[in-house]
């Protein structure tokens, strides 16, 4: 796919590039997508035909299943839209069998279709589903509408309704949507309000069967009348028989004994309300034939609590029905709606509890005030539970009481429906999932507490205790993961701190599954939106945003998400990667279950230049469709147009300080650099809470972890190369403009922001207008200076403008850096490798700004660069003999910084710091040369 002329974001590569790979992302504004990826949903807005107050569609698939699975899923879908407020687009084909009955070498075959208006009579039904509150249209847009990103089924309806969690997470206004697709059955409603249960009760009414199959019913019920010779109010029982291979011979399980034993225990008590005949008329519903009759016939009698019965079916009255299984228009299923249809006749109807068929027809009557039976017998997976459950009509499951602990009922029946219905159920129980972390030794966190280990005797009876306790058996992560010296004050002050004598570990215990305090803090603080939400910073540059439409966090290109917090990096060049699918897939299905549970939804999107953009198509091999969703992150090419600089790492502060150009729906931002990766997905929501909204700040960035001042960090990179003299002249202009000495230093790998403050996005313009002036690649130097120029009225003696809160530099300790080649990362220039001893030397360090520093000769700085990296290896593989030489040789660098007039840096006990310092004076001595490679 070329760029086309003015394209957005679409992720173009030459076809010779990208063999079978077609990667269809966020829409571009001059290309439409293909019509069988739709990168965004069709537009439609429903209300120029519904009404106000209804927007949006979901558009309903056939799912590959029976015909009461799909009307099932069709019945859903239309209760949960109505419940949205939006219309439904009806399928325009159903699926059926075809000259297979039940057999299990073929009930799954459902490649054959017929037209929707085969089997039911479309306008009655469209009709019925206005009265019943539900708008359909016909949207008549090409291609499949996107699913609901991130949602998980079942849900509730409470949680669909104004002001419910699925409400709050998204947004269909505008828009066509699906709710799954075609293999997604069947159960995605749990109706546990008044209104949706009366809801699903009239809109399954309202599907009326075609004309042709009323007429069919209509001949059956007159030939079974005849046979019987009964009035009307002494009619044949219909009783649903679905002892057949599909239940009996698959992994339901079903007991066909004690199915027959049911069915007479059924029939008995129908015979008892009947007790003037002699012998009772039932008629079979189902797949039977004269040879299936005569065998249910049999199972039947050999039971003695049968009465007297006389059995009829379609086949003994001449197969009426049987020109509705041929042609384009037949097919299997479609003849069986000739049976849902004496079921809702028949005077007394017995149904299978484990069958939708039954299910719905019992729904049915129950719409007509007509009550049915259901045969006291379940399979294995306790599907006739869960239909009872979801589509109720016994009148016991209808009551108030019933529905207000439907959703337990619900999840208790078949236990993986609570990953959906989570927010519905009670938390869990405190420590019933447990994270370990170990943080080093005693002295850790020092400057927040003066130590963790004041009692050692105490942290080896804790220790004890938790071994001893079953909540060992709960602990879902010993993996030692890091965590913030912050959070160890809060843990510690919960639980303690834990030492094993054995090992001497120093660790703590975290509850990391009970987010009801999250949950609750997080709630509240989104809850308070201030002003409009209007954002100021549109920025000087000359850089146009318009192309990229709709928005990276708009609901239509974001699967319907009202994006809450929008995490974003930037992902240019061949260096970084965003993980390994494997990894990010469990991950992801984590991250979707603690939002589930949250009520707010995350967007996780990654910019990418056009060298990544072609590392992730290969990636993604053979697959000649791909949305470029790479687990949680959504891909999309920035344009050319907003990639201004000569260097794809340069162009990465577009997105890293423009962010809430790209994302101006979303309340919160996280964004981190594409070399780092959380531990957890969830714990960016933690991130969120403990380090924006509890700090009520606009913006939060990480405290640096070496360097104190912007003045330390340009010294750095002015003397390791990596950044010119433009970086000193840089802190000079900023020194004259009255940036105070002690003005702090954030690390820039990551940062949070509230995009609701006006103060987030003019800082971040502030810094980008910066950066791009002073033409060198380290944007850490202007950010102190974009904050301080933003401080208020009453902010003038500060360093910076409130509205900035630094943390810990330890905040973000779960983000880990990932490994980065072993070359890459020989040839880079680090600025970890320089660092003072004191802040005693702020002296020294502006008076190498004023005059410009004092760099090495060019040969020097050669060889340094060159020999650096295989001095700190070899330091690693003959640490006494060679941190012995460079002691030495410290003594000889000290000398020659007071010979030379200027306090060179000093060394602490660290190898990688040991080695910078000879590279830094100049002579190239870190080259090891017992070292190569």
């Amino acid at each position: 796919l070329e760029e086309p002329s003015g394209a957005a974001h679409g992720l173009a590569l030459p076809i010779a590039q990208m063999g079978p790979v077609c990667f269809t992302l966020a829409a571009a504004a001059a290309a439409a997508p293909s019509p069988a990826c739709p990168a965004v949903a069709p537009a439609y807005h429903a209300a120029s035909t519904c009404g106000a107050g209804v927007s949006g569609v979901v558009r309903i698939p056939a799912v590959r299943k029976g015909l009461n699975n799909q009307r099932m899923r069709i019945v859903q879908d239309a209760v949960i839209a109505a419940l949205l407020g939006a219309a439904v687009e009806l399928p325009s084909f159903l699926r059926t069998r075809r000259r297979c009955g039940y057999r299990a070498g073929c009930y799954q075959d459902y490649e054959g279709t017929v037209p929707f208006d085969a089997v039911y009579d479309r306008e009655r039904v469209v009709e019925g589903l206005r009265r019943a509150g539900v708008c359909v249209v016909d949207t008549r847009s090409e291609g499949r509408a996107p699913e609901l990103a991130g949602a998980l089924w079942p849900t509730t309806a409470s949680q669909l309704g104004p002001g419910g969690d699925v409400a709050r997470r998204y947004d269909l206004r505008g828009g066509v949507w699906s709710l799954g697709g075609e293999e997604d059955c069947c159960i995605k409603l749990v109706v546990d309000t008044r209104r949706s249960l009366d809801l699903l009760t009239s809109v399954n009414a309202a599907f009326s069967s075609a004309r042709r199959i009323r007429r069919a019913a209509h001949e059956v019920s007159r030939r079974l009348a005849a046979a019987t010779g009964r009035a009307k109010e002494h009619a044949a029982v219909a009783i649903h028989w679905r002892a057949d291979e599909d239940f009996v011979r698959s992994a339901h399980g079903l007991d066909a004994r004690a199915y027959a034993r049911a069915a007479c225990t059924a029939l008995a008590g129908v015979a008892r309300g009947r007790s003037s005949l002699k012998t009772l008329d039932v008629f079979v519903l189902g797949e039977a034939d004269r040879a299936r009759s005569r065998a249910i016939d049999a199972d039947l009698r050999k039971h003695r609590s049968c009465p007297r019965f006389s059995l009829h079916a379609k086949a003994t009255l001449g197969n009426v029905d049987e020109a509705l299984a041929s042609g384009p228009d037949g097919g299997d299923d479609v003849k069986g709606q000739v049976d849902f249809e004496l079921g809702l006749r028949a005077a007394v109807f017995v149904g299978t509890q484990f069958s939708s068929f039954s299910a719905l027809v019992a729904l049915a009557r129950r719409a007509e005030g007509r009550e049915s039976l259901m045969l006291d017998v379940d399979v294995a997976d306790r599907l006739g539970l869960i239909f009872a459950l979801t589509f109720p009509h016994d009148a016991r499951r209808r009551t108030d009481a019933a529905l207000s602990r439907l959703c337990r009922d619900v999840v208790a029946a078949h236990a993986a429906f609570g990953v959906g219905l989570a927010a519905c159920l009670p938390p869990p129980r405190a420590g019933s999932s447990l994270a370990v972390h170990s943080f080093g030794h005693c002295e850790d966190c020092s400057h927040l507490m003066p130590s963790v280990c004041l009692d050692l005797d105490k942290a080896d009876a804790r220790h004890a205790a938790f071994v001893e306790s079953t909540q060992i058996q709960a602990v879902v992560s010993r993996g030692f993961r890091r965590i913030s010296c912050a959070r160890v004050v809060q843990v510690v002050a919960e639980r303690g701190v834990h030492r094993n004598p054995t090992t001497g570990e120093i660790y703590v215990v975290e509850d990391i599954t009970d987010t009801g305090e999250l949950r609750s803090s997080l709630r509240a603080k989104l809850g308070n939106t201030p002003g409009d939400g209007a954002r100021d910073g549109e920025c000087s540059a000359s850089l146009s945003f318009s192309s990229i439409n709709p928005p990276l966090d708009a609901p239509a290109a974001a699967g319907g998400r009202r994006c809450t917090l929008a995490v974003v990096t930037a992902l240019f060049g061949s260096i970084d990667s965003l993980g390994h699918l494997k990894t990010l897939k469990p991950k992801h299905a984590r991250l979707l279950e603690f939002e589930n549970r949250l009520g707010a939804a995350s967007c996780w999107i990654a910019l990418v230049d056009f060298a990544a953009a072609r590392r992730i198509a290969a990636m993604h091999g053979a697959l000649r469709c791909h949305r470029a969703d790479h687990g949680p992150w959504r891909v999309v090419r920035v344009p050319k147009a907003l990639q201004p600089f000569a260097t794809a790492a340069q162009n990465t502060r577009i997105p890293k300080m423009l962010a809430h150009r790209f994302v101006p729906n979303a309340r919160y931002m996280l964004y981190f650099d594409a070399k780092l990766r959380p531990s957890t997905l969830e714990w960016t929501w933690r991130l969120l809470h403990d380090e924006l909204l509890a700090r009520g700040s606009a913006w939060t960035s990480p405290r640096h972890p070496a360097r104190g001042t912007p003045h330390e960090e340009a010294r750095c990179v002015h003397l390791v190369g990596l950044a010119s003299d433009a970086a000193l002249s840089q802190l000079r202009a900023y020194a004259a403009a009255g940036l105070p000495r002690d003005a702090p230093l954030a690390e820039g790998e990551w940062h949070l922001r509230d995009l609701y403050r006006n103060e987030s996005s003019a800082l971040g313009c502030a810094w980008f207008d910066e950066y791009r002036r002073w033409g060198h690649r380290r944007d850490q130097l202007a950010f102190p200076y974009a904050s301080w120029t933003l401080r208020g009225p009453d902010e003038q003696e500060a360093t910076a403008t409130n509205a900035v809160f630094l943390a810990e530099a330890d905040a973000g300790a779960q983000f880990r850096h990932i490994a980065r080649s072993r070359r890459y990362e020989r040839s880079r220039k680090n600025s970890a490798l320089c660092t003072l001893a004191s802040r005693r030397h702020g002296d020294e360090v502006m008076a190498y700004i004023r005059r410009g520093g004092d760099r090495p000769s060019a040969s020097s700085q050669a060889r340094g660069v060159a020999g650096i990296a295989g001095a700190v290896e070899g330091l690693d593989r003959a640490p006494r003999r060679r941190q012995a030489r460079n002691l030495r040789l410290e003594d000889e660098v000290h000398r020659n910084a007071d010979r030379d007039g200027h306090a060179g840096p000093r060394l602490r006990d660290e190898r990688i710091e040991r080695a910078d310092v000879l590279f830094s004076v100049g002579p190239g001595l870190a080259e090891d040369p017992e070292h190569r490679d």
